[in-house]
């Protein structure tokens, strides 16, 4: 019996090791998160500031063309046409650049037992309890099945014409 219970430890430290690097695991991965998510922010900050500077060269080409009245119109025009044809490429590119946006999973709750049961449908076609709150409540902000933000539909009761009572 002994012997059991010393394997019965040995695994229980041994799972207990796994555990911990899991842990280590999961905090090196929301650090990097962080990172990459203050690396997006400061990218997003310099394509705004870049959308800025470009929409002031555009105004400043077009109060150009209405100033240059001792040049040669033809001169006037081809630097207007390949500086506004400049400005577009660049703002094409900054176009790229602009997040996709992504459908939400969305968790419907179900309440047909009563409301705030705590089982959640998600579009993905997986099925969460929750034994208190919302998903948002705990900080559920993306779904753990298919990875996307998340969109919930808390349960409201129907009467029998399908209409939400009044309170």
């Amino acid at each position: 019996m002994d012997k059991n219970f010393d394997g019965l430890i040995a695994e229980n430290n041994r799972r207990g090791e796994q555990i911990v690097s899991l842990q280590d695991e999961l905090t090196r991965a929301r650090e990097t998160i962080e990172v990459v998510a203050a690396q997006r922010n400061r990218a997003l900050e310099a394509v705004e500031k870049l959308r800025e500077a470009l929409d002031g060269v555009k105004e400043a080409l077009n109060d150009t063309e209405l100033n240059m009245g001792n040049y040669d119109d033809d001169d006037v025009r081809h630097l207007n046409d390949g500086a506004i044809e400049a400005w577009t490429i660049a703002d094409k590119a900054l176009a790229a650049t602009e997040p996709a946006t992504v459908e939400p999973c969305t968790w419907t709750e179900e309440g047909y037992c009563l409301e705030g049961s705590g089982n959640w449908f998600a579009s993905c076609g997986e099925a969460w309890t929750l034994f208190e709150g919302t998903p948002k409540e705990n900080h559920y902000r993306h779904c753990p099945g298919c990875g996307k933000p998340i969109k919930q539909v808390p349960f409201a009761y129907k009467d029998e014409e399908g209409e939400e009572p009044s309170p």
